[in-house]
């Protein structure tokens, strides 16, 4: 393979990387201990116990249903909200599990308790919960939903690290 192959991805979208800023962080690495004084700084500041690194979120999904599906071999399905990012059944696909959708509000983007519930069935492993475009909402409703149906809920903070809904960080909300 090419050696320059290897280094040949997509950056995320607004968020070019350059050739100097990839060294300075190579770099970096090398010197100190970042990973674990981040994972320390991120459990302290979010109150979580256990923090993982992972290189993408779509690659902590994956790894996230992986393990769920381990847990649970009888629940293959993840229900995603119908609008969100292409890594989201990328990361399903990728544990190899099935995608289902749920429908979200057209002028808020909030999960339709209505469709969620129309969903949920015993063939369901997990449901994402979204903040999209950096605006937190409350899972309280989505779940007392997974609670009752036995799912996991993930809260998937992608878009909204620092932004919280009543006390709440986003991220912290569900399992």
């Amino acid at each position: 393979m090419h050696p320059l192959k290897a280094w040949r991805v997509l950056p995320p979208a607004g968020a070019p990387l350059s050739l100097a800023g990839m060294v300075r962080a190579l770099c970096a690495r090398a010197k100190d201990d970042t990973p674990g004084e981040l994972k320390h700084t991120l459990g302290r500041m979010f109150a979580m116990p256990h923090v993982f690194l992972c290189g993408s979120g779509r690659e902590a999904l994956a790894n996230l249903f992986t393990v769920l599906r381990w847990l649970r071999p009888e629940r293959d399905r993840v229900l995603l909200p119908a609008f969100g990012s292409y890594s989201l059944p990328s990361a399903v696909v990728k544990a190899g599990c099935r995608a289902g959708l749920y429908d979200l509000e057209p002028d808020t983007l909030l999960p339709r308790m209505d469709s969620l519930s129309r969903a949920l069935d015993d063939r369901c492993l997990a449901v994402v919960a979204c903040h999209q475009f950096g605006f937190a909402f409350d899972l309280a409703p989505m779940e007392r939903l997974c609670r009752a149906a036995g799912v996991a809920l993930i809260d998937d903070a992608a878009q909204a690290l620092g932004a919280s809904a009543n006390g709440r960080p986003a991220g912290t909300m569900g399992d």
